[in-house]
Protein backbone atom coordinates (compact mmCIF):
# COMPACT_ATOMS: atom_id res chain seq x y z
CA UNK A 1 0.00 0.00 0.00
CA UNK A 2 1.41 3.71 -0.94
CA UNK A 3 1.77 6.63 1.24
CA UNK A 4 -0.32 8.27 0.11
CA UNK A 5 -3.43 6.04 -0.10
CA UNK A 6 -6.90 7.06 1.48
CA UNK A 7 -7.78 6.01 4.77
CA UNK A 8 -11.02 3.80 5.18
CA UNK A 9 -12.91 7.36 6.48
CA UNK A 10 -15.40 9.14 5.23
CA UNK A 11 -12.79 11.81 3.65
CA UNK A 12 -11.35 8.87 2.24
CA UNK A 13 -14.41 7.79 0.38
CA UNK A 14 -15.40 10.90 -0.76
CA UNK A 15 -11.84 11.68 -2.08
CA UNK A 16 -12.75 7.96 -4.35
CA UNK A 17 -15.79 9.37 -5.26
CA UNK A 18 -14.43 12.91 -6.63
CA UNK A 19 -12.04 11.04 -8.59
CA UNK A 20 -14.90 8.63 -10.36
CA UNK A 21 -16.27 11.69 -11.20
CA UNK A 22 -13.36 13.31 -13.39
CA UNK A 23 -13.19 12.72 -16.92
CA UNK A 24 -10.83 10.22 -16.46
CA UNK A 25 -12.96 8.08 -14.27
CA UNK A 26 -11.26 6.03 -11.60
CA UNK A 27 -8.05 5.53 -11.32
CA UNK A 28 -5.40 4.73 -8.62
CA UNK A 29 -7.22 6.23 -5.35
CA UNK A 30 -10.72 4.23 -6.51
CA UNK A 31 -8.61 1.01 -6.51
CA UNK A 32 -6.39 1.50 -3.87
CA UNK A 33 -9.52 2.43 -1.64
CA UNK A 34 -11.62 -0.70 -2.79
CA UNK A 35 -8.82 -3.40 -2.42
CA UNK A 36 -8.52 -2.07 1.20
CA UNK A 37 -12.27 -2.00 1.86
CA UNK A 38 -12.72 -5.02 0.64
CA UNK A 39 -9.97 -6.57 2.53
CA UNK A 40 -11.51 -4.90 5.71
CA UNK A 41 -15.21 -6.34 4.96
CA UNK A 42 -14.23 -9.48 4.46
CA UNK A 43 -11.26 -9.74 7.53
CA UNK A 44 -14.30 -8.32 9.30
CA UNK A 45 -17.14 -11.36 8.60
CA UNK A 46 -18.86 -8.06 6.99
CA UNK A 47 -19.05 -5.55 9.83
CA UNK A 48 -16.76 -2.37 8.94
CA UNK A 49 -15.32 -0.35 12.11
CA UNK A 50 -14.16 3.60 11.93
CA UNK A 51 -16.05 5.95 10.56
CA UNK A 52 -17.83 3.69 8.10
CA UNK A 53 -19.25 1.70 11.00
CA UNK A 54 -22.89 1.09 10.35
CA UNK A 55 -23.04 2.05 6.93
CA UNK A 56 -24.50 -0.21 4.79
CA UNK A 57 -21.83 -2.13 2.46
CA UNK A 58 -22.41 -5.32 0.11
CA UNK A 59 -19.57 -7.09 -2.10
CA UNK A 60 -21.03 -7.38 -5.82
CA UNK A 61 -19.03 -10.11 -7.50
CA UNK A 62 -19.13 -10.62 -11.41
CA UNK A 63 -17.74 -13.03 -13.67
CA UNK A 64 -16.76 -11.50 -17.48
CA UNK A 65 -18.33 -13.32 -20.17
CA UNK A 66 -15.61 -13.52 -22.20
CA UNK A 67 -13.05 -13.24 -19.92
CA UNK A 68 -14.24 -15.42 -16.92
CA UNK A 69 -12.55 -13.06 -15.12
CA UNK A 70 -14.07 -12.20 -11.37
CA UNK A 71 -14.61 -8.40 -10.77
CA UNK A 72 -15.25 -7.36 -6.95
CA UNK A 73 -17.10 -4.03 -6.56
CA UNK A 74 -17.78 -2.63 -3.24
CA UNK A 75 -20.95 -1.11 -3.09
CA UNK A 76 -23.23 1.64 -0.25
CA UNK A 77 -26.83 1.60 -0.10
CA UNK A 78 -29.31 2.82 1.84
Amino acid sequence: MNDDAQPLTLAGLNAMATEVGTASGPAATTREFNRRLIAAFRAGGGVLGGELAGMNFLLRTTTGARSGAQRTTPLVYH
